[in-house]
């Protein structure tokens, strides 16, 4: 919401009235909102500065005219360029009679400054209905009263959020917003007056490396699945001549739920020389379901491994949907230990 302030010659018009404010509607991303200046916000903006000017008598200083919305920071100077005396609706424009300062009109003539903006306080807009900009839904905001002016370069309002004020009491988006867009910034690496164009780049140099970073994470994750599927793969191969092939499914899982433990048992049952199985060393027995001492044995402490896995699988489970930070190793180590010292 930015008009010119010098007209096509470089000098200021004579009667001292200047065009304040554009109508039509203007996304304020900054702020968040879509503003509507139709005849409606026209007319109670004139009407509410005359009564307050009437109000004030021979009192009244008029509206301040700041540089870059500086009075919105309690740290940043106040002082005025200009001061806006009246307001009129003009055609279907607003305008405004202003009195310079002694810093003011120099800046305005050199053509340090070219626009103004406009500030509007929340407490005096009205919502009217939404917009949608780019796929994105916005309040539909009607100003009803202006606050202040201020000289700007910049279309996007740089410095502060077009509808505010300084008091830091008077509205919790003045009071919190800019402290937090400030130290957002900081944390970007950028200077606290930085451009919207500026944080954007930053947002997306920052957005691209998080998703590359994700990217990464997925591949290596994938890769680590593949290779401990693989190191199973050939655990299962070296030790085949220790369990039955039908027996080969029930060893991977145990493989996958606690690999050091599996290994281990695998290491303890003995490999009868030249036999490429279990059964090449099952005694001849009148039962077929007969089975030596040791097999009992090996069959056994099979399947308190297989429990004790199953629990440790479980229980890591647990430990990482708790704490999705754990690796799955930590979890399993975490699990272990839980397990046996119960």
């Amino acid at each position: 919401m930015n008009s010119r302030i010098l007209n096509r010659a470089g000098q200021l018009p004579a009667d001292g009235w200047y065009q304040i404010e554009v109508t039509g509607e203007h996304l304020n991303r900054a702020a968040g909102v879509v503003q509507a200046i139709d005849a409606k916000a026209l007319d109670s903006i004139v009407n509410r500065f005359q009564a307050a000017a009437r109000e004030a008598g021979d009192g009244f200083a008029g509206l301040l005219i700041d540089q870059d919305h500086f009075s919105l920071d309690p740290e940043k100077s106040s002082e005025a360029f200009g001061w806006l005396k009246e307001v009129r609706n003009r055609d279907g424009q607003l305008e405004g009679r202003i009195d310079w300062t002694d810093i003011g009109e120099p800046a305005v003539k050199s053509g340090r400054y070219k626009f103004f903006s406009t500030v509007y306080d929340p407490a005096d807009v009205e919502k009217v209905g939404e917009r949608r900009v780019r796929n994105r839904a916005y309040p539909l905001v009607r100003p009803l009263a202006l606050e202040r002016l201020a000289l700007t370069n910049d279309p996007n309002n740089k410095g502060g959020k077009p509808i505010s004020n300084r008091d830091p009491g008077a509205s919790p988006e003045r009071s919190e917003t800019q402290p937090t867009m400030k130290a957002l910034l900081r944390k970007m690496g950028l200077s606290e007056d930085a451009s919207e164009d500026a944080a954007l780049a930053a947002y997306s140099q920052i957005a691209n490396r998080a998703t590359k970073a994700e990217g990464d994470l997925e591949t290596a994750n994938k890769e680590l699945t593949t290779l401990r599927a693989a190191q199973v793969e050939a655990d299962l191969e070296k030790y085949k001549n220790r369990f039955k092939p039908e027996h080969r499914d029930k060893w991977k899982a145990q493989l996958i739920a606690n690999r050091a433990g599996t290994l281990d048992l695998l290491e303890s049952i003995p490999v009868v020389e030249g036999g490429t199985g279990a059964e090449d060393r099952a005694p001849i027995t009148n039962r077929q379901s007969a089975k030596t001492p040791a097999e009992v044995a090996a069959d056994q402490k099979a399947a308190k491994e297989q429990a004790r896995a199953a629990k440790i699988s479980n229980r890591a489970a647990a430990l990482r949907q708790a704490n999705p930070r754990l690796s799955l190793s930590q979890a399993y180590d975490q699990a272990a230990a839980e397990i046996d010292a119960g």
